[in-house]
């Protein structure tokens, strides 16, 4: 029994006498983790800044989350506000494009509602993260809005217009080219 007391009693010792030896190499290690926190706090974020090099989404992954970012904070509902009304010119852009090509206002009043019912688009309306998704659909959208109205028209500026905003889109999603 006392063999026992007085090994519990020399454990303790050494605990206590390790903890004191490790708490300055743990406040050392806090410190030197703070420094790097800090660094990296004070370099300002580049949208075409990646760690991966075959990533050239720009616009849905860096450009809209360090702007909203700088101007709301971690709010979600801005967030989402800005992807509702994206979608809302996607459902307008769709429509008016089925109008044009069908030649019919139902045609271009149920083509939005159908797109709408796509099961694939409540997690892209439900996630911020997803909003290249939402995006890259309004880039491709707008395109062909462009090349339409080039073929309708002739005139060389939505030839233009078409290609400036089909290369935008691949800086919302790379695979744009579809």
């Amino acid at each position: 029994m006392a063999l026992l007391a007085i090994s519990s009693a020399i454990l303790r010792v050494d605990l206590l006498v390790r903890a004191k030896r490790l708490v300055p190499a743990r406040r050392l290690r806090l410190a030197r983790i703070a420094e790097q926190r800090s660094q990296r706090a004070r370099s300002v974020p580049s949208p075409f800044q990646t760690n991966h090099p075959w990533n050239l989404a720009a616009w849905s992954d860096r450009a809209f989350f360090l702007a909203f970012r700088a101007l709301f904070g971690l709010q979600g509902l801005p967030y989402h506000i800005w992807i509702f009304l994206t979608q809302f010119a996607n459902l307008a852009l769709m429509s008016h494009t089925t109008w044009r090509l069908t030649g019919s206002r139902l045609a271009g009043f149920c083509a939005p509602l159908f797109w709408i019912g796509n099961a694939a688009l409540v997690m892209a309306m439900s996630l911020a993260c997803l909003y290249k998704d939402i995006l890259c659909s309004f880039f491709l959208l707008l395109a062909f809005y462009f090349f339409l109205r080039y073929i309708e028209t002739g005139a060389r500026h939505y030839y233009v217009w078409q290609w400036v905003v089909f290369l935008l889109g691949f800086g919302a999603m790379e695979t744009n080219l579809v």
